[in-house]
């Protein structure tokens, strides 16, 4: 560990200087810092979506999510419960990109043509496909943990969850399973990052 000024705020603190990025603990600005000339480097596009789960209401709603996926639900709550509650806040990036694809082939003809020369029965066809993307990537080593992050994908995807929208899920759902037509996507959510908006969670 040791100890750097922010370059947003100046206040000292203690680092390790083996992360890549480097996140002020008082006014929660992100830099880099090269080791060499010592210069930091300030990151201004990081955001965070908040978190909206509140902490006092996590094992009720684990109870409930329970409960719906319960055979039998009146039985739930004496096979299951909670022993530990643990949150965190998961990293992702968002990717955007713009896809070309070129193509060029052979199309036959519906009608032959009689007494045409060879090869008159197609047509030589081509064209291209453009499309915009915006993926969305977490820091999980597991593909299928998504945590909702494909509903920042665009254009959007069907979401396939085997789990039935775990309602911890709530920073891109709010818990619900259907989306909300007047609701503000998660990506339109971000905010600036601060700490604050982690709602107490580690990040």
């Amino acid at each position: 560990m040791h100890e750097l000024a922010c370059p947003g705020c100046g206040t000292p603190s203690q680092y390790d200087l083996r992360d890549h990025l480097i996140m002020c603990p008082f006014c929660s600005v992100t830099f880099n810092l090269d080791a060499e000339s010592g210069h930091k480097e300030i990151f201004g596009d990081h955001y965070i979506v908040p978190n909206t789960a509140d902490p006092r209401k996590v094992k009720d709603l684990v109870m409930e999510w329970l409960r719906r996926l319960h055979h039998n639900p009146n039985i739930a709550e004496k096979e299951y419960f909670v022993t530990d509650i643990r949150g965190v806040s998961i990293p992702f990036w968002v990717i955007s990109l713009e896809g070309h694809t070129v193509w060029k082939g052979l199309a036959q003809r519906n009608k032959r043509i009689l007494e045409a020369a060879p090869g008159a029965d197609f047509l030589l066809e081509n064209g291209q496909f453009r499309r915009s993307y915006r993926w969305a990537i977490n820091a999980r080593s597991n593909i299928c943990e998504t945590w909702g992050a494909a509903r920042l994908h665009e254009p959007k995807e069907p979401i396939q969850v085997e789990w039935d929208g775990f309602p911890l899920d709530s920073t891109f759902s709010r818990g619900r399973l259907q989306d909300m037509e007047n609701e503000k996507s998660a990506y339109d959510s971000r905010e600036f990052f601060e700490f604050k908006y982690s709602n107490g969670l580690v990040v």
